[in-house]
Protein backbone atom coordinates (compact mmCIF):
# COMPACT_ATOMS: atom_id res chain seq x y z
CA UNK A 1 0.00 0.00 0.00
CA UNK A 2 1.78 3.41 -0.75
CA UNK A 3 2.52 5.90 2.16
CA UNK A 4 1.38 9.62 1.89
CA UNK A 5 3.52 11.78 3.83
CA UNK A 6 3.30 16.07 3.80
CA UNK A 7 6.28 17.91 2.22
CA UNK A 8 4.63 21.42 2.44
CA UNK A 9 1.07 23.38 2.62
CA UNK A 10 0.18 21.94 -0.66
CA UNK A 11 2.65 19.36 -1.70
CA UNK A 12 2.79 15.22 -0.70
CA UNK A 13 5.46 12.68 -1.40
CA UNK A 14 3.81 9.22 -2.23
CA UNK A 15 6.07 6.01 -1.80
CA UNK A 16 5.18 2.88 -3.15
CA UNK A 17 7.07 -0.08 -2.18
CA UNK A 18 7.99 -2.73 -5.36
CA UNK A 19 9.26 -5.75 -4.33
CA UNK A 20 13.10 -5.57 -4.38
CA UNK A 21 15.85 -5.46 -6.38
CA UNK A 22 18.05 -7.44 -8.50
CA UNK A 23 20.64 -6.15 -5.68
CA UNK A 24 18.88 -7.56 -3.19
CA UNK A 25 17.72 -3.85 -1.78
CA UNK A 26 13.75 -2.52 -1.95
CA UNK A 27 12.94 -1.10 -4.68
CA UNK A 28 10.56 1.68 -3.39
CA UNK A 29 8.94 4.08 -5.82
CA UNK A 30 8.54 7.56 -5.17
CA UNK A 31 6.90 10.80 -6.83
CA UNK A 32 5.50 14.17 -5.44
CA UNK A 33 2.40 15.82 -6.44
CA UNK A 34 0.93 19.56 -6.04
CA UNK A 35 -2.83 19.47 -4.98
CA UNK A 36 -5.00 22.40 -5.92
CA UNK A 37 -4.90 25.02 -2.67
CA UNK A 38 -8.74 25.64 -3.24
CA UNK A 39 -9.60 22.36 -2.33
CA UNK A 40 -11.74 21.68 0.51
CA UNK A 41 -10.06 19.39 3.18
CA UNK A 42 -12.50 16.65 2.33
CA UNK A 43 -11.89 16.90 -1.33
CA UNK A 44 -7.94 17.42 -0.53
CA UNK A 45 -7.90 13.99 0.62
CA UNK A 46 -10.28 11.97 -1.64
CA UNK A 47 -7.76 13.76 -4.57
CA UNK A 48 -4.67 12.30 -2.66
CA UNK A 49 -5.99 8.95 -1.92
CA UNK A 50 -6.85 9.00 -6.06
CA UNK A 51 -3.49 10.05 -7.11
CA UNK A 52 -1.72 7.73 -4.56
CA UNK A 53 -4.10 5.04 -5.82
CA UNK A 54 -3.29 5.60 -9.34
CA UNK A 55 0.95 6.17 -8.67
CA UNK A 56 0.79 2.46 -6.87
CA UNK A 57 -1.15 0.95 -10.03
CA UNK A 58 1.82 2.37 -12.16
CA UNK A 59 4.41 1.15 -10.14
CA UNK A 60 2.54 -2.63 -9.68
CA UNK A 61 1.87 -2.77 -14.10
CA UNK A 62 5.26 -1.80 -14.43
CA UNK A 63 4.33 1.26 -15.89
CA UNK A 64 6.33 4.02 -14.03
CA UNK A 65 10.16 4.24 -15.06
CA UNK A 66 12.30 6.97 -13.52
CA UNK A 67 15.95 6.74 -14.10
CA UNK A 68 17.10 7.55 -10.53
CA UNK A 69 14.57 4.54 -9.67
CA UNK A 70 14.66 2.17 -12.74
CA UNK A 71 17.49 -0.03 -13.45
CA UNK A 72 19.01 -0.59 -17.25
CA UNK A 73 17.41 -4.53 -17.10
CA UNK A 74 13.85 -3.27 -16.08
CA UNK A 75 14.06 -0.55 -19.02
CA UNK A 76 15.94 -2.84 -21.29
CA UNK A 77 12.74 -5.63 -20.69
CA UNK A 78 10.25 -2.46 -21.16
CA UNK A 79 12.17 -0.83 -24.21
CA UNK A 80 12.39 -4.30 -25.90
CA UNK A 81 8.93 -5.25 -25.51
CA UNK A 82 7.70 -1.57 -26.72
CA UNK A 83 10.32 -2.19 -29.90
CA UNK A 84 9.38 -5.50 -30.98
CA UNK A 85 7.37 -4.40 -33.90
CA UNK A 86 9.03 -1.44 -34.60
CA UNK A 87 12.50 -2.64 -35.41
CA UNK A 88 13.00 -5.08 -37.67
CA UNK A 89 13.43 -8.56 -36.27
CA UNK A 90 16.53 -9.48 -37.30
CA UNK A 91 17.45 -6.16 -35.21
CA UNK A 92 15.64 -6.48 -32.68
CA UNK A 93 16.91 -10.14 -32.15
CA UNK A 94 20.48 -8.68 -32.07
CA UNK A 95 19.26 -6.23 -29.76
CA UNK A 96 17.60 -9.02 -27.39
CA UNK A 97 20.91 -11.24 -27.42
CA UNK A 98 23.72 -8.69 -27.17
CA UNK A 99 21.82 -6.74 -23.69
CA UNK A 100 21.06 -10.60 -22.74
CA UNK A 101 24.88 -11.43 -23.00
CA UNK A 102 27.08 -8.44 -23.61
CA UNK A 103 25.52 -5.79 -21.67
CA UNK A 104 23.17 -6.85 -18.43
CA UNK A 105 25.32 -8.99 -16.71
CA UNK A 106 27.91 -5.94 -16.63
CA UNK A 107 25.90 -3.32 -15.62
CA UNK A 108 21.96 -4.46 -15.34
CA UNK A 109 21.81 -3.60 -12.00
CA UNK A 110 22.38 -0.01 -12.42
CA UNK A 111 20.13 2.86 -12.06
CA UNK A 112 19.81 4.36 -15.47
CA UNK A 113 20.52 7.79 -14.02
CA UNK A 114 23.98 6.17 -12.52
CA UNK A 115 24.86 5.33 -15.72
CA UNK A 116 27.71 7.82 -16.99
CA UNK A 117 30.34 7.89 -20.36
CA UNK A 118 32.38 6.34 -17.98
CA UNK A 119 30.16 3.40 -17.29
CA UNK A 120 30.24 2.65 -20.71
CA UNK A 121 33.99 2.95 -21.22
CA UNK A 122 34.52 0.31 -18.16
CA UNK A 123 31.64 -1.84 -20.36
CA UNK A 124 33.86 -1.50 -23.90
CA UNK A 125 37.37 -2.25 -21.90
CA UNK A 126 35.90 -5.63 -20.21
CA UNK A 127 34.14 -6.83 -23.68
CA UNK A 128 37.61 -6.22 -25.26
CA UNK A 129 39.53 -8.70 -23.11
CA UNK A 130 39.98 -12.37 -24.06
CA UNK A 131 37.13 -14.68 -23.16
CA UNK A 132 34.40 -12.81 -24.08
CA UNK A 133 33.45 -14.46 -27.08
CA UNK A 134 30.99 -17.19 -26.68
CA UNK A 135 31.13 -19.19 -29.66
CA UNK A 136 33.29 -22.32 -30.39
CA UNK A 137 34.89 -24.49 -32.56
CA UNK A 138 35.44 -28.12 -32.43
CA UNK A 139 38.51 -30.65 -33.72
CA UNK A 140 38.24 -34.14 -33.62
CA UNK A 141 39.98 -35.96 -31.27
CA UNK A 142 42.73 -38.31 -33.16
CA UNK A 143 40.39 -41.49 -31.80
CA UNK A 144 37.50 -40.75 -33.88
CA UNK A 145 39.76 -39.32 -36.69
CA UNK A 146 40.73 -43.11 -37.08
CA UNK A 147 37.08 -44.72 -36.43
CA UNK A 148 35.53 -41.83 -39.65
CA UNK A 149 38.66 -43.40 -41.87
CA UNK A 150 37.96 -46.91 -41.30
CA UNK A 151 34.38 -46.27 -42.28
CA UNK A 152 35.46 -44.03 -45.45
CA UNK A 153 35.04 -40.61 -45.39
CA UNK A 154 32.68 -40.50 -48.48
CA UNK A 155 30.36 -43.17 -46.88
CA UNK A 156 30.53 -41.19 -43.09
CA UNK A 157 29.76 -37.98 -44.80
CA UNK A 158 26.35 -39.72 -46.21
CA UNK A 159 24.99 -41.27 -43.26
CA UNK A 160 25.77 -38.42 -41.19
CA UNK A 161 24.44 -35.79 -44.44
CA UNK A 162 27.66 -33.59 -43.99
CA UNK A 163 29.52 -32.11 -47.47
CA UNK A 164 32.44 -34.90 -48.01
CA UNK A 165 35.36 -32.06 -47.82
CA UNK A 166 34.05 -31.02 -44.40
CA UNK A 167 34.81 -34.07 -43.32
CA UNK A 168 37.36 -34.85 -44.98
CA UNK A 169 39.03 -31.21 -43.59
CA UNK A 170 38.50 -32.74 -40.10
CA UNK A 171 40.12 -35.53 -40.17
CA UNK A 172 43.20 -33.82 -41.32
CA UNK A 173 43.19 -31.62 -38.37
CA UNK A 174 40.65 -28.97 -39.57
CA UNK A 175 38.17 -27.35 -37.69
CA UNK A 176 34.07 -27.27 -37.71
CA UNK A 177 31.12 -25.25 -36.61
CA UNK A 178 28.92 -26.43 -33.38
CA UNK A 179 26.04 -27.47 -35.91
CA UNK A 180 28.12 -29.99 -38.05
CA UNK A 181 29.31 -31.29 -34.72
CA UNK A 182 25.99 -32.09 -33.24
CA UNK A 183 25.82 -34.10 -36.17
CA UNK A 184 28.76 -36.01 -35.91
CA UNK A 185 27.87 -36.68 -32.21
CA UNK A 186 24.42 -37.70 -32.91
CA UNK A 187 26.24 -40.51 -35.38
CA UNK A 188 28.12 -41.86 -32.54
CA UNK A 189 25.82 -41.58 -29.45
CA UNK A 190 27.82 -40.11 -27.45
CA UNK A 191 28.89 -36.93 -25.70
CA UNK A 192 30.06 -33.85 -27.48
CA UNK A 193 33.39 -33.79 -25.37
CA UNK A 194 34.11 -37.48 -26.16
CA UNK A 195 34.55 -36.75 -29.76
CA UNK A 196 35.65 -32.97 -30.01
CA UNK A 197 37.86 -30.72 -28.79
CA UNK A 198 36.23 -27.40 -28.32
CA UNK A 199 38.80 -23.73 -29.73
CA UNK A 200 37.82 -20.50 -28.90
CA UNK A 201 37.49 -17.92 -31.76
CA UNK A 202 40.16 -15.35 -31.83
CA UNK A 203 41.34 -16.57 -28.75
CA UNK A 204 37.81 -15.52 -27.22
CA UNK A 205 38.00 -12.07 -28.00
CA UNK A 206 34.89 -9.95 -29.40
CA UNK A 207 35.25 -8.52 -32.57
CA UNK A 208 35.55 -4.76 -33.48
CA UNK A 209 32.05 -5.34 -35.22
CA UNK A 210 30.28 -6.74 -32.35
CA UNK A 211 31.61 -4.23 -29.94
CA UNK A 212 29.99 -1.55 -32.46
CA UNK A 213 27.02 -2.94 -32.08
CA UNK A 214 27.14 -3.05 -28.43
CA UNK A 215 27.19 0.66 -28.90
CA UNK A 216 24.64 0.90 -31.73
CA UNK A 217 22.38 -0.89 -29.45
CA UNK A 218 22.89 0.96 -26.23
CA UNK A 219 23.00 4.22 -28.08
CA UNK A 220 19.01 3.18 -29.40
CA UNK A 221 18.12 2.22 -26.01
CA UNK A 222 19.58 5.25 -24.05
CA UNK A 223 18.09 7.80 -26.63
CA UNK A 224 14.83 6.19 -26.38
CA UNK A 225 15.17 7.09 -22.41
CA UNK A 226 15.71 10.34 -22.82
CA UNK A 227 12.95 10.99 -25.31
CA UNK A 228 10.93 9.29 -22.86
CA UNK A 229 12.29 12.05 -20.41
CA UNK A 230 13.53 9.01 -17.95
CA UNK A 231 16.83 10.19 -18.24
CA UNK A 232 18.15 13.72 -19.15
CA UNK A 233 20.91 13.30 -21.37
CA UNK A 234 22.30 9.95 -23.92
CA UNK A 235 25.85 8.82 -22.03
CA UNK A 236 26.89 7.09 -25.47
CA UNK A 237 26.68 10.76 -27.14
CA UNK A 238 29.81 11.44 -25.22
CA UNK A 239 31.78 8.07 -25.81
CA UNK A 240 33.10 7.31 -29.31
CA UNK A 241 31.69 4.05 -31.18
CA UNK A 242 34.56 1.17 -31.01
CA UNK A 243 36.12 1.28 -34.16
CA UNK A 244 36.00 -1.59 -36.86
CA UNK A 245 38.36 -3.27 -38.43
CA UNK A 246 37.99 -2.98 -42.07
CA UNK A 247 38.98 -6.43 -44.00
CA UNK A 248 39.82 -5.79 -47.94
CA UNK A 249 36.55 -7.51 -49.14
CA UNK A 250 37.54 -11.23 -51.23
CA UNK A 251 36.60 -10.92 -54.36
CA UNK A 252 36.44 -12.45 -58.06
CA UNK A 253 38.75 -10.90 -60.90
CA UNK A 254 37.39 -10.74 -64.35
CA UNK A 255 39.20 -14.17 -64.97
CA UNK A 256 37.61 -15.85 -62.39
CA UNK A 257 34.23 -14.93 -63.10
CA UNK A 258 34.37 -15.16 -67.00
CA UNK A 259 35.49 -19.02 -65.50
CA UNK A 260 32.25 -18.92 -63.16
CA UNK A 261 30.12 -17.81 -66.27
CA UNK A 262 31.78 -20.68 -68.13
CA UNK A 263 30.94 -23.59 -65.50
CA UNK A 264 27.49 -21.88 -65.27
CA UNK A 265 26.79 -22.77 -69.07
CA UNK A 266 27.81 -26.40 -68.50
CA UNK A 267 25.50 -26.79 -65.46
CA UNK A 268 21.71 -27.57 -66.03
CA UNK A 269 20.35 -25.09 -63.35
CA UNK A 270 18.88 -22.00 -65.10
CA UNK A 271 17.87 -20.88 -61.29
CA UNK A 272 21.22 -21.24 -60.29
CA UNK A 273 22.73 -19.25 -63.30
CA UNK A 274 19.70 -16.71 -62.60
CA UNK A 275 20.76 -16.52 -59.04
CA UNK A 276 24.79 -15.82 -59.72
CA UNK A 277 23.97 -13.89 -62.37
CA UNK A 278 21.71 -11.57 -60.84
CA UNK A 279 24.06 -10.54 -57.96
CA UNK A 280 26.95 -10.38 -60.58
CA UNK A 281 25.46 -7.98 -62.70
CA UNK A 282 23.61 -5.94 -60.18
CA UNK A 283 25.74 -5.96 -56.76
CA UNK A 284 22.21 -6.97 -55.19
CA UNK A 285 22.01 -8.27 -51.50
CA UNK A 286 21.22 -11.47 -50.67
CA UNK A 287 17.60 -10.78 -49.00
CA UNK A 288 17.34 -8.48 -51.67
CA UNK A 289 17.91 -11.41 -54.37
CA UNK A 290 15.34 -13.51 -52.40
CA UNK A 291 12.72 -11.01 -51.88
CA UNK A 292 12.90 -9.92 -56.18
CA UNK A 293 9.74 -10.34 -57.76
CA UNK A 294 8.97 -10.25 -61.33
CA UNK A 295 6.78 -7.32 -61.09
CA UNK A 296 10.35 -5.85 -60.40
CA UNK A 297 11.72 -6.35 -63.15
CA UNK A 298 11.16 -4.12 -66.60
CA UNK A 299 12.08 -6.39 -69.51
CA UNK A 300 11.11 -3.58 -72.18
CA UNK A 301 13.77 -0.90 -70.60
CA UNK A 302 16.03 -3.35 -69.01
CA UNK A 303 15.74 -2.37 -65.68
CA UNK A 304 15.60 -3.98 -62.10
CA UNK A 305 14.10 -2.23 -59.27
CA UNK A 306 14.89 -3.26 -55.59
CA UNK A 307 12.44 -2.34 -52.92
CA UNK A 308 12.29 -5.15 -50.83
CA UNK A 309 14.35 -7.79 -48.92
CA UNK A 310 13.37 -11.84 -47.83
CA UNK A 311 14.80 -12.91 -44.31
CA UNK A 312 15.15 -15.36 -42.07
CA UNK A 313 15.22 -14.92 -38.33
CA UNK A 314 16.52 -17.77 -36.58
CA UNK A 315 14.72 -17.48 -33.06
CA UNK A 316 13.15 -20.32 -31.76
CA UNK A 317 10.82 -17.96 -30.04
CA UNK A 318 9.00 -17.40 -32.81
CA UNK A 319 6.87 -20.20 -34.45
CA UNK A 320 8.58 -21.88 -37.83
CA UNK A 321 6.00 -21.09 -40.26
CA UNK A 322 6.61 -16.88 -39.11
CA UNK A 323 10.58 -16.70 -39.13
CA UNK A 324 10.70 -15.78 -43.05
CA UNK A 325 10.01 -12.02 -43.47
CA UNK A 326 9.68 -9.47 -45.94
CA UNK A 327 11.54 -5.85 -44.91
CA UNK A 328 12.38 -2.61 -46.80
CA UNK A 329 16.13 -3.15 -47.66
CA UNK A 330 18.90 -1.83 -45.35
CA UNK A 331 17.97 2.03 -46.16
CA UNK A 332 15.76 4.44 -47.70
CA UNK A 333 18.72 4.52 -50.70
CA UNK A 334 18.66 0.79 -50.84
CA UNK A 335 15.23 1.45 -52.67
CA UNK A 336 16.48 1.95 -56.32
CA UNK A 337 16.05 1.44 -59.76
CA UNK A 338 19.08 -0.19 -62.18
CA UNK A 339 19.84 -0.78 -65.55
CA UNK A 340 20.57 -4.06 -66.57
CA UNK A 341 22.40 -5.72 -69.22
CA UNK A 342 21.09 -8.10 -72.12
CA UNK A 343 23.30 -10.87 -71.04
CA UNK A 344 21.03 -10.99 -67.55
CA UNK A 345 17.74 -10.09 -69.23
CA UNK A 346 18.44 -12.98 -71.51
CA UNK A 347 19.26 -15.68 -68.50
CA UNK A 348 15.95 -14.06 -66.56
CA UNK A 349 13.73 -14.64 -69.08
CA UNK A 350 14.89 -18.00 -69.83
CA UNK A 351 13.94 -18.41 -66.21
CA UNK A 352 11.17 -17.10 -66.70
CA UNK A 353 10.15 -19.51 -69.44
CA UNK A 354 11.30 -22.56 -67.16
CA UNK A 355 8.60 -21.30 -64.46
CA UNK A 356 5.60 -21.32 -67.01
CA UNK A 357 6.56 -24.80 -68.04
CA UNK A 358 6.69 -25.69 -64.88
CA UNK A 359 3.74 -24.17 -63.80
CA UNK A 360 1.41 -26.06 -67.19
CA UNK A 361 3.46 -29.62 -65.90
CA UNK A 362 2.28 -28.99 -62.06
CA UNK A 363 -1.04 -27.66 -62.70
CA UNK A 364 -3.39 -27.06 -59.57
CA UNK A 365 -0.05 -28.60 -57.72
CA UNK A 366 1.80 -25.30 -58.61
CA UNK A 367 2.17 -22.42 -55.80
CA UNK A 368 1.37 -19.14 -57.34
CA UNK A 369 3.95 -16.50 -56.25
CA UNK A 370 5.59 -13.97 -58.14
CA UNK A 371 9.13 -14.30 -56.13
CA UNK A 372 12.07 -14.40 -59.07
CA UNK A 373 13.62 -17.14 -57.24
CA UNK A 374 11.39 -20.51 -56.55
CA UNK A 375 11.35 -23.64 -55.41
CA UNK A 376 10.66 -26.59 -58.01
CA UNK A 377 6.49 -26.22 -57.34
CA UNK A 378 6.89 -21.70 -57.42
CA UNK A 379 6.78 -21.56 -53.84
CA UNK A 380 8.82 -18.81 -52.69
CA UNK A 381 12.31 -20.08 -51.61
CA UNK A 382 14.24 -19.79 -48.30
CA UNK A 383 15.99 -16.49 -48.18
CA UNK A 384 19.38 -17.94 -47.19
CA UNK A 385 18.87 -20.70 -50.42
CA UNK A 386 21.02 -18.03 -52.77
CA UNK A 387 23.78 -18.42 -50.76
CA UNK A 388 23.88 -22.07 -50.00
CA UNK A 389 23.28 -22.47 -53.89
CA UNK A 390 26.38 -20.85 -54.31
CA UNK A 391 28.46 -22.41 -52.25
CA UNK A 392 27.65 -25.77 -53.23
CA UNK A 393 28.36 -24.59 -56.61
CA UNK A 394 31.53 -23.49 -55.68
CA UNK A 395 32.81 -26.27 -53.70
CA UNK A 396 31.75 -28.44 -56.84
CA UNK A 397 34.06 -26.77 -59.23
CA UNK A 398 37.19 -26.25 -56.91
CA UNK A 399 36.67 -22.41 -57.29
CA UNK A 400 38.44 -20.29 -54.42
CA UNK A 401 36.44 -19.38 -51.39
CA UNK A 402 34.44 -16.90 -51.76
CA UNK A 403 30.92 -15.90 -50.17
CA UNK A 404 27.34 -14.93 -52.49
CA UNK A 405 27.88 -11.59 -50.44
CA UNK A 406 31.58 -11.51 -51.87
CA UNK A 407 29.70 -11.31 -55.33
CA UNK A 408 28.29 -8.27 -54.64
CA UNK A 409 31.66 -6.41 -53.59
CA UNK A 410 33.11 -8.55 -57.22
CA UNK A 411 30.55 -6.06 -58.98
CA UNK A 412 32.05 -3.03 -57.27
CA UNK A 413 35.76 -4.06 -57.78
CA UNK A 414 35.59 -4.64 -61.03
CA UNK A 415 32.84 -1.65 -62.04
CA UNK A 416 36.46 0.42 -59.92
CA UNK A 417 38.44 -1.31 -62.12
CA UNK A 418 36.52 -0.20 -65.46
CA UNK A 419 36.83 3.11 -64.17
CA UNK A 420 32.79 4.21 -63.44
CA UNK A 421 32.65 7.09 -60.77
CA UNK A 422 32.02 6.16 -57.10
CA UNK A 423 28.72 7.97 -57.08
CA UNK A 424 27.26 5.79 -59.99
CA UNK A 425 28.44 2.42 -57.99
CA UNK A 426 27.07 3.54 -54.52
CA UNK A 427 23.52 4.12 -56.23
CA UNK A 428 23.47 0.70 -58.23
CA UNK A 429 24.95 -0.74 -54.59
CA UNK A 430 22.22 0.60 -52.69
CA UNK A 431 24.67 2.49 -50.10
CA UNK A 432 23.78 5.93 -48.11
CA UNK A 433 26.53 7.75 -49.58
CA UNK A 434 29.20 7.63 -51.63
CA UNK A 435 31.52 7.86 -48.55
CA UNK A 436 30.29 4.06 -47.55
CA UNK A 437 31.48 2.54 -50.91
CA UNK A 438 35.08 4.36 -50.79
CA UNK A 439 35.40 2.74 -46.94
CA UNK A 440 34.45 -0.70 -48.13
CA UNK A 441 36.51 -0.70 -51.29
CA UNK A 442 39.11 1.63 -50.65
CA UNK A 443 41.99 -1.12 -51.87
CA UNK A 444 39.93 -1.51 -55.34
CA UNK A 445 40.23 2.40 -55.33
CA UNK A 446 43.74 2.58 -55.00
CA UNK A 447 44.60 1.23 -58.57
CA UNK A 448 42.06 4.16 -60.82
CA UNK A 449 43.85 6.73 -57.75
CA UNK A 450 47.41 5.40 -58.77
CA UNK A 451 46.57 5.51 -62.79
CA UNK A 452 45.50 9.00 -62.65
CA UNK A 453 47.82 10.07 -60.53
CA UNK A 454 50.74 8.36 -63.42
CA UNK A 455 48.30 10.22 -66.34
CA UNK A 456 48.61 13.86 -64.73
CA UNK A 457 52.51 12.80 -63.93
CA UNK A 458 52.66 11.96 -68.05
CA UNK A 459 50.42 15.04 -69.14
CA UNK A 460 52.77 17.52 -67.59
CA UNK A 461 55.83 15.64 -68.05
CA UNK A 462 54.80 15.92 -71.78
CA UNK A 463 54.49 19.40 -71.40
CA UNK A 464 57.43 20.38 -69.79
CA UNK A 465 59.66 18.57 -72.46
CA UNK A 466 57.65 20.51 -74.96
CA UNK A 467 58.40 23.40 -73.56
CA UNK A 468 62.49 22.47 -73.35
CA UNK A 469 62.25 21.31 -76.95
CA UNK A 470 60.87 25.07 -77.74
CA UNK A 471 63.16 26.60 -75.52
CA UNK A 472 66.08 24.85 -77.34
Amino acid sequence: MASIIKRGPNTYRITVSNGRLTTGKQDRRTTTVTIDENLTERQRQKEIERLAYEFEKKVKNGEHLDGAQTTLLEFAEKWLKINEDALAPKTWLSYHDLLERKIIPFIGHMMLDKIKPTTILDLYAKLKKPGMREDYRFTLKQAYVEKIRKIGIAAFARKCKINEKTVSKLCSGGKTTPKIAEKITKFFEVKPTTIFDKVQRNDGKLSGNTLNHVHTCLSSLFSDAVGWQIIASNPCDSVKAPRVGRKEANVYDEKLLTKVFELLETEDDIRLKSIIYLTAFTGARLGEVSGLCWADVDFENNRITIRRAAQYVNNKRIEKGKRIFEKEPKNETSIRTIAIPDVLLSVLKAYKRYQLEQRLLLGSDWKTNDRVVKAWDGSACHPDFPSKAFRAFREKNNLPPLTFHQLRHSNASLLIAEGVDVATISKRLGHSNPGTTTKIYSHALKKPDQDASDKLGALFTKKRVENIKEQV
